[in-house]
């Protein structure tokens, strides 16, 4: 018997959510066609509890070490071809998609994004399929959305704070290209979400907020600027001009006027201290 979405211990969400599909037998496992080595029917997972197990290449974890070869295997598969098509569709170098180990998983025909929380195991897939998301990421069942590229985080230098893993990613690309070296970037999951637990990481910082320039994009950053007025060294934030037009954002900014010195240079002449 298939389970069913609303069948589905929520164990089991993670798993369904990159496209396994269990058959219930009735014990306290169900099974399905192992992701790693394609034997049918080996892969076991505990439905109360999320731990899983292969029968036949004895691979095993828990959820997040599931992700995590997930991601080593997707990651693995995918050709130079498939990185720069992606890359010039985003706007985004694929010298930084491959960096940053993103990886087409040709099964459910969608990008997968690891995000790390400060392990070495992936704590969440951001995943996007291009034929359907519009550039729009979704969350791992049971995972939760953390601060995009926190590890990452150099102790010293400016930290930039993206709206959106694209933003992050099209700001790598011009970082890489400018030869800049002194700048951590993140993102944050939406312009709605900031977590009290990331203000941690901007403590005593120079703290630079490019978010998108909509509505929703200038009120986050309001409240962020309140969050981080206390904490941060200082903030400033990107401020567009009225020629550029409504939603515009980084990736956006980076698209039309490519990865190079004079980008950045533009960029830093659009960036201004906030009072708070």
């Amino acid at each position: 018997m298939t389970v069913k979405a609303n069948e589905k211990k929520d164990a089991l969400r993670l798993f369904t959510s990159h496209g396994l599909d269990f058959q219930d037998t009735g014990s306290r496992e169900v099974t399905s066609d192992c992701p790693f080595c394609e034997k049918e029917g080996k892969f076991y997972v505990s439905k109360s509890r999320g731990q899983y197990h292969c029968k036949v290449c004895g691979e095993k974890g828990n959820g997040y070490t599931f992700l995590s070869k997930l991601a080593e295997k997707c990651e693995s598969a995918t050709t130079e071809k498939q990185y720069k098509e992606f890359g010039k569709d985003r706007g985004i170098s694929p010298i930084i998609l491959k960096r940053e180990h993103l990886g087409y998983d040709s099964e459910t025909k969608r990008w997968l994004l690891p995000v790390w929380n400060g392990t070495d195991n992936v704590s969440n897939i951001m995943t996007y399929n291009p034929a359907l998301e519009k550039g729009k990421t979704r969350s791992t069942a049971n995972c939760s959305r953390h601060l995009y590229r926190a590890p990452e985080i150099a102790p010293t230098g400016p930290i930039y704070i993206c709206e959106g893993e694209w933003d992050a990613l099209a700001l790598l690309s011009l970082i890489d290209k400018a030869g800049v070296t002194t700048a951590s970037v993140v993102a944050v999951p939406g312009a709605e979400t900031f977590k009290k637990e990331w203000v941690a990481y901007f403590k005593n910082r120079e703290v630079i907020l490019l978010y998108d320039n909509d509505g929703s994009g200038q009120d986050g950053k309001l409240k962020v600027i309140d969050i981080l007025k206390d904490e941060a060294k200082s903030v400033s934030s990107v401020h567009w001009a009225t020629t550029f037009p409504e939603k515009y954002d980084i990736r956006d900014f980076v698209s039309e006027y490519g990865s190079r010195k004079g980008t950045w240079k533009r960029l830093q002449q659009m960036i201004l201290a906030e009072e708070g």
